[in-house]
């Protein structure tokens, strides 16, 4: 089973329970710090990083993430139309982390499928 860290500023039960049904073993933070205390004391697998909260944004937590564990699997999740600071902050992610999946809701929804079918 993937050990999946949720980090979600706002409600994501229903992410949470997709991951859940998916077959992950989940535990959601709700910022960035928190995110980063947890990847060097724990084990994971995955991040899924929506929202980090004000005091850390999403690239600085992602990039934080892959200092402490370069073989770590983040996905960001963002909006269909991502406004102009997520479109630049993601593509800062992508330049520094290559491997950083950066999917829409849905698009995570068909990954998590595949990932239970295997």
């Amino acid at each position: 089973m993937k050990r999946v860290l949720l980090v979600c500023a706002a409600d994501c039960s229903e992410l949470e329970q997709r991951l859940v049904r998916a077959g992950c073993i989940t535990t959601t933070v709700n910022n960035g710090a928190e995110a980063i205390f947890r990847a060097k004391h724990e084990s994971i697998d995955t991040v899924l990083l929506v929202s980090t909260g004000n005091e850390m944004d999403v690239a600085e937590t992602a990039l934080n993430l892959s200092d402490i564990n370069s073989s770590l699997e983040i996905i960001i999740v963002v909006e269909p139309k991502r406004s102009e600071q997520q479109a630049a902050q993601t593509a800062v992610i992508q330049h520094a982390i290559p491997e950083t999946r950066i999917l829409t809701v849905q698009q995570l929804s068909q990954y998590l499928s595949r990932q239970s079918e295997r």
